[in-house]
Parts: structure tokens; C-alpha cells; sequence
């Protein structure tokens, strides 16, 4: 029998995309907007460890992601309240509209733990400056980044209608390697960056 689809959505009505959607299992057939209660730092260490840029893009994706799947209530998605989210990532009504489909049908408190978690176990930047590279878990964007000896210049935009404090991991693959899994989020340094703001920040570079 025919199945009708729904052309608009719940989540694309809000143009969410599925883009670091976690794949949930083959018999479940959709994705989740985070790993299941985790916030997939184990990648992050993997990365210390290793330099495999691959672990760190998963992980980036994943840690973007799981914003816009946060019911708000300037962004309110279906009927959930401010703060809730569906374990469910769909952008069409694929299982037909008599089904779960496009719709949200309530916040579940594992991807609610896992959104706290990503935001607690992940610094907003990684960065890496004897490799070039700066990449930010945070919603904010690396505009240039340079270094002389010890000194890390950030050049950061915050694209958001929102406010940001971007914690920094700033260390050599050196330093990566001998600290794995050492560092403590709260205990870095902390970027603040008006909503729509752009500005310059200095670090010292471990090695």
C-alpha cells in the first residue's frame, strides 16, 4: 500500500539537517542527534593520541550537530518544551504519517545527556598550531590562525544570535601524545564572544 509522505516535517520545517547524525542501529533505521549518552570524547583522545584528523572531523560534525536538535523557545521543535529533544533525527515522513515518521514525539533524557555532555567533556576549540590546524566544536568559527615560538594568535567570529564562551585546548602533537586524556574542560582558558562578534585571542602553546 502507498505510503503518503509529509512534505514539510517537523525538523524540516525548521531546516534541521542530518548532517552528525549518529546512526542509531540497522534495525531502527534513523539517526540520533548525539552518541548514546556520551559525548564521543574517547574520539578527541583518539585524535591526541594519533594525529587522525578523521577522528576529530567525526567528532566535529557530531558535536555541531546537536544544537539545532535542542528544542528552545525562539526554536521550538514540535511540542517539546525548552531544553527537550527527540532521540529521533528525520527529515521525512518515510515510516508514513499514521507512524513516528517526520514527527517528534518527545524529549528522551539520554540525548538530553548527551548534549550536557558534549558541552562538559569538549573543549570549544581544538587547536593545534604546530600542525596549522584549529578546529572548533563550538559553534564559532576560526578565522585565521598564526603562532611565533609559544604564542598562539586565534582570529574567532561568533556567527550566533547568542553569546559564546569557547573553552581552548591549545597544545603541539607533543603534548597531545604525552597528556591523552588528561585535561579537564573547566579548567581551561575561556573565550567570550558577543553574538555576531569577531575578535583576536594570544595563547602559549604547550610542546
Amino acid at each position: 500500500m502507498p505510503t503518503t509522505m509529509t512534505p514539510n516535517p517537523t525538523l524540516g520545517r525548521i531546516g534541521a539537517h542530518s548532517c552528525g547524525a549518529v546512526w542509531a542501529n540497522v534495525q531502527n533505521k534513523h539517526g540520533a542527534p548525539a552518541i548514546c549518552t556520551w559525548s564521543g570524547d574517547s574520539l578527541l583522545k583518539y585524535y591526541r593520541a594519533t594525529g587522525d584528523r578523521r577522528a576529530l572531523e567525526l567528532l566535529t560534525d557530531i558535536a555541531h550537530g546537536v544544537p539545532q536538535y535542542i528544542s528552545r523557545t525562539d526554536h521550538p521543535i514540535g511540542r517539546m518544551p525548552p531544553g527537550g529533544m527527540c532521540e529521533r533525527v528525520n527529515l521525512s515522513a518515510w515510516e508514513g504519517a499514521r507512524n513516528v515518521g517526520g514527527s517528534i514525539f518527545g524529549s528522551c533524557s539520554w540525548v538530553e545527556t548527551a548534549a550536557l555532555l558534549t558541552v562538559t567533556q569538549l573543549p570549544g576549540l581544538s587547536v593545534r598550531p604546530d600542525a596549522g590546524l584549529a578546529v572548533a566544536f563550538d559553534n564559532v568559527r576560526v578565522e585565521e590562525l598564526s603562532h611565533t615560538g609559544k604564542t598562539v594568535k586565534l582570529r574567532l567570529t561568533n556567527p550566533t544570535k547568542f553569546a559564546a564562551d569557547a573553552s581552548v585546548l591549545v597544545e603541539s602533537a607533543r603534548a597531545a601524545r604525552r597528556s591523552v586524556g588528561s585535561f579537564v574542560v573547566k579548567s581551561l582558558p575561556v573565550i567570550h564572544l558577543d553574538a555576531g562578534a569577531s575578535s583576536t585571542f594570544e595563547y602559549s602553546a604547550s610542546r
